[in-house]
């Protein structure tokens, strides 16, 4: 997405989603906790769209919420690690 089609508009980053005390949003620890990480270039991309995903899906089924969130199968080695984070 280019800037100016958010021109006006609230964006949340991921340097965003943490408390103002520094507590990590339920996405952020739970993908900590179960070691799903990839790489820093996708992982900011993957968190935040599942974030997305579970804001829109709320009773959304968990064993497949984190495939469902990158809106494509992406073939990671980690994939399903970061998928039981979300």
């Amino acid at each position: 997405m280019l800037t100016h089609n958010v021109r006006g508009r609230k964006v949340l980053t991921i340097e965003g989603l943490a408390s103002a005390d520094g507590t990590l949003h339920p996405v952020q620890q739970g993908v900590i906790d179960e070691q799903g990480f990839q790489c820093a270039f996708c992982m900011p991309g993957f968190i935040m769209s599942a974030v997305g995903y579970l804001k829109t899906n709320p009773q959304s089924d968990p064993s497949g919420t984190g495939a469902r969130s990158l809106g494509k199968s992406l073939p990671l080695p980690g994939l399903r690690q970061d998928s039981d984070g979300v």
